[in-house]
């Protein structure tokens, strides 16, 4: 859990703190929130390659490199001396942070049959729902009594800790008896030729990563267009935690019950519905600051039911590339998010409809894949033409 846990943390964490950083560098607010589009890029692209290089040389090996360049990385921002070094250490931050989640989850998943891991996964969607919560407010008293570089230096310890404790207690989960896996961009192409993958790893990040649309656009839809006070905002963004969270654990509940593509799948669906149930109401006119949050509370119970089973049935597509699969379908999620973001944030116009067009487009494309891509995948845990 505290493998997975960091990346979102660290994420998270210093976003209250951005203001006093930018005038203690004597930078403007737009240049501070580029070092959190760099932490974002750095942790997309760390789950790219991280998978890959843990199914080559063992999950214990990277992971606890990935912790090494993290304190190293932390304690660089915490002595940072302008804005564009602090943006390269957050880049570079993200992108060994990425270690934990892709790596444990892929240790997860070696030590687990895939119904087993799909309900840890749950567990571990629990975790991570808190993370983005829990995270901000923790750097924010970190930065008003003590400064915002003491954040960094907090998470350079705590980090520390960890990788003393994973060197000392952590095992290598990956058996040694897997075929060795083929190189980064061979591995790559083998998931991205398979109906399989797609259909879990594609069609459940554009469900998954969906929901970025509205948390690019809330601020202004419910300040702008409802006159939900700034403090209620908070409020309102939170219980959509609560959703999210609810939908881990009913996950959690249901795995064995029932098939893992019958549950992506009907996750999926959930999805789209909450999607169209917003367009319904903004075409009526009926669209208001509580509607829209139960709707979207729909959508992410729904993510939460699917996230862990879409992950557990794309790191089945092939056994020598558990943690390859695993990373490509957490960067398919992050890169949706970042879409998703751009196309809101491109379209806004004070008004809700270009978000729920949005949410709407990437929400049945994710059902169509995962519709074609489950009705004639391969078999879990075989090898192409196995």
């Amino acid at each position: 859990m505290c493998l997975t846990a960091s990346g979102p943390i660290a994420g998270h964490i210093f976003g209250p703190a951005m203001p006093d950083a930018a005038r203690d560098l004597g930078s403007d607010v737009g240049s501070m929130q580029r070092t959190l589009s760099a932490y974002l890029t750095g942790f997309a692209t760390g789950h790219l390659f991280l998978g890959t290089l843990a199914d080559r040389f063992g999950r214990r090996p990277v992971v606890l490199a990935g912790l090494l360049a993290y304190v190293v990385t932390s304690i660089g921002a915490a002595l940072a001396l302008g804005v564009w070094s602090l943006t390269v250490l957050r880049l570079m931050q993200g992108m060994s942070a990425a270690a934990g989640i892709v790596i444990g989850r892929a240790m997860v998943r070696d030590l687990s049959s895939s119904v087993d891991a799909s309900r840890k996964f749950a567990l571990l969607g629990l975790v991570l729902s808190g993370a983005p919560v829990l995270a901000p407010a923790l750097g924010g008293w970190v930065a008003e009594d003590f400064g915002w570089r003491w954040i960094f230096a907090g998470l350079a310890v705590a980090t520390a800790l960890l990788l003393a404790v994973c060197a000392a207690r952590l095992p290598e989960t990956r058996a040694a008896t897997l075929a060795r896996p083929p190189g980064m961009l061979s591995g790559l192409g083998v998931l991205v030729r398979s109906r399989r993958f797609i259909g879990y790893g594609l069609g459940g990040a554009l469900t998954g990563g969906s929901p970025y649309a509205f948390l690019a656009a809330a601020p202004f839809i419910y300040v702008d267009l409802y006159g939900v006070t700034l403090s209620k905002v908070g409020l309102y963004i939170l219980s959509l935690m609560l959703g999210l969270s609810a939908g881990a654990i009913v996950a959690g509940r249901i795995a064995g019950r029932w098939p893992i593509a019958r549950i992506a799948l009907a996750a999926s669906v959930l999805g789209l519905v909450a999607a169209l149930a917003l367009l319904a109401q903004a075409l009526a006119g009926t669209l208001g600051a509580l509607s829209i949050t139960a709707s979207m509370m729909g959508m992410v119970f729904a993510n939460g039911l699917l996230i862990p089973n879409s992950l557990a049935g794309a790191m089945e597509t092939d056994e020598r590339l558990i943690a390859a699969a695993g990373g490509l379908a957490g960067f398919l999620t992050q890169g949706t998010g970042v879409l998703c973001t751009l196309a809101v944030s491109l379209w806004y116009g004070h008004s809700a409809l270009p978000m729920v067009w949005v949410l709407i487009a990437a929400n049945i494309l994710g059902v169509a894949i995962m519709s074609w891509g489950l009705s004639g995948g391969q078999r879990a845990g075989k090898k192409p033409g196995a």
